[in-house]
């Protein structure tokens, strides 16, 4: 991850930041609820902060939207360089035979 260290340079000294692994799912929703729950695990109430480049940006949108979901805050969430349309239900990121042949 290049791209990580330079933006938060410019943040405020103390303001934690963490990156995610990279998880694969056949949908956003999917990858979105694994996650959240990673967040939840070190940072388990709000307020959160959320932010991701190109398609990290999708899935910050939509784990932004399940902590909403959820009750909780989120003071935060940034799409950097993201297309985003919002994905009809269920919608396939990959479908069965394509993930059969990533592993």
């Amino acid at each position: 991850m290049l791209y990580g260290p330079a933006p938060t340079q410019h943040l405020a000294a103390g303001f934690p930041v963490y990156g995610l692994p990279l998880y694969l799912a056949t949908t956003v929703e999917t990858m979105a609820t694994r996650l959240r729950k990673i967040i939840q695990a070190i940072q388990p109430s709000g307020p959160y902060r959320l932010a991701g480049w190109s398609f990290g940006g999708k899935l910050a949108y939509e784990i932004s939207a399940q902590l909403i979901g959820e009750g909780a805050t989120v003071e935060f969430a940034g799409l950097i360089d993201t297309l985003y349309a919002p994905p009809k239900p269920y919608e396939p990121l990959l479908d069965e035979e394509m993930l059969r042949h990533l592993f």
